[in-house]
């Protein structure tokens, strides 16, 4: 991968979480001007470095070296409880039939249209 898309990633992650450049420098410990360098692709992270903005970031090696290719939406359930990631489950499938129902339901009205178009 090009260092400058390494840069765009973890610049685009950063921005993603409302983070200046200031801060996340004082959460890695480096300084502001190191990170700048980095998300130019003048300088390349250290590997625990690259470890501890993936962490911070919640990027994925997948959004780091799978720059160009877009990913799904995806929810972290990092910090919630087992009873608020069921809930979670159940609103998704919930969200789900919803949806199907209201395809079906579309398909059922445009199949009667077509035929009352068909019957004029």
């Amino acid at each position: 991968m090009k260092d400058w898309k390494l840069g765009e990633a973890i610049r685009t992650a950063r921005m993603r979480r409302d983070l200046t450049q200031e801060q996340l420098s004082e959460l890695l410990n480096i300084t502001p001007g190191h990170l700048k360098h980095m998300e130019s692709g003048k300088r390349k992270p250290s590997v625990p470095l690259l470890f501890r903005m993936m962490e911070l970031l919640d990027l994925s090696v997948d959004a780091l070296v799978f720059t160009d290719q877009t990913h799904p939406e995806v929810i972290h359930t990092h910090g919630l409880t087992q009873a608020e990631i069921d809930a979670l489950g159940r609103l998704v499938q919930a969200m789900r039939q919803s949806s199907a129902e209201n395809f079906a339901e579309d398909a059922e009205n445009a199949d009667r249209a077509d035929d009352t178009d068909n019957a004029e």
